[in-house]
């Protein structure tokens, strides 16, 4: 065995626990763009199986649904 490896164990554990870490946190936030993207597309939908004058009432539930989803998220799912 070589005792002269430019990086320890430790460090490398070190290493590869943060891109884990990095790695953790951008596929939950690409999660949240697919499913605030998926949120969209369900708006459009709405919208367009409604008469014109009820479109801002399906827009503004769409968007009370998004943001009371992702409070709850935060306060129950994530913390």
């Amino acid at each position: 065995m070589s005792t002269n490896s430019s990086v320890s164990n430790e460090e490398l554990q070190a290493q590869i626990n943060t891109l884990t870490q990095e790695t953790d946190v951008f596929y939950l936030c690409w999660a949240a763009t697919l499913v605030f993207s998926m949120q969209m597309g369900f708006a459009m939908l709405s919208a367009g199986a409604v008469r014109k004058k009820n479109v801002q009432n399906i827009m503004l539930k769409g968007v009370l649904d998004a943001c009371l989803g992702a409070i709850i998220w935060y306060l129950w799912g994530y913390g």
